[in-house]
């Protein structure tokens, strides 16, 4: 999913940032934690509910997909049955309205796919603003120097991990999803 992308993204950058930083001559100086993006992503309350709502547009749009599908089944049932029977108009008019429901269906469909998208992108961005205000004032408050991806730190005995205090500030966040109707 997007969210994911989002969150390999900024575990790249971390990883380039601490990458850049341990080679630094302040080694020895600096305060560093880590924090598990994949775990804050799955763990999160706001990420999952975010998730279950998507789904919900999913299963809110099946039945309509579902009854078009099935109009369009008796169309074509009628046509194949009819084939030698109905007038030329007759079936003229058939394979008009499995065009049109046909149509339904696919604006239906790309109707959904907006708002999936929508929501997505939505989400990618509010999870990812969120994330850097989450990491920056915890690494002020604390006075890090660098928090890294622990997806991306191949050895880190004795570096705090921040995983689970940044899920609770994350669901603890103002909601900022929009949603469109």
């Amino acid at each position: 999913m997007r969210i994911r992308t989002v969150l390999m993204i900024l575990s790249i950058t971390a990883g380039v940032l601490g990458m850049m930083l341990l080679t630094s001559t302040a080694f020895a100086e600096m305060k560093i934690a880590k924090v598990n993006l994949s775990a804050v992503s799955e763990n999160s309350t706001r990420i999952k509910a975010a998730m279950e709502d998507m789904k919900k547009v999913q299963l809110e749009s099946a039945p309509k997909l579902t009854v078009l599908s099935n109009e369009i089944k008796k169309l074509e049932d009628q046509l194949k049955a009819g084939e030698a029977t109905l007038s030329k108009e007759e079936k003229e008019k058939l394979e008009n309205e499995v065009q049109t429901k046909r149509q339904e269906m696919q604006q239906e469909q790309q109707s959904i796919r907006v708002k999936l998208a929508f929501k997505q992108k939505s989400l990618g961005n509010v999870v990812r603003t969120q994330l850097n205000e989450i990491l920056e004032k915890i690494a002020k408050e604390e006075k890090f120097n660098a928090i890294l991806n622990s997806d991306v730190v191949l050895y880190s005995d004795g570096v705090p991990d921040l995983t689970e205090k940044v899920t609770k500030a994350l669901d603890a966040m103002p909601a900022l999803e929009i949603t469109p109707k």
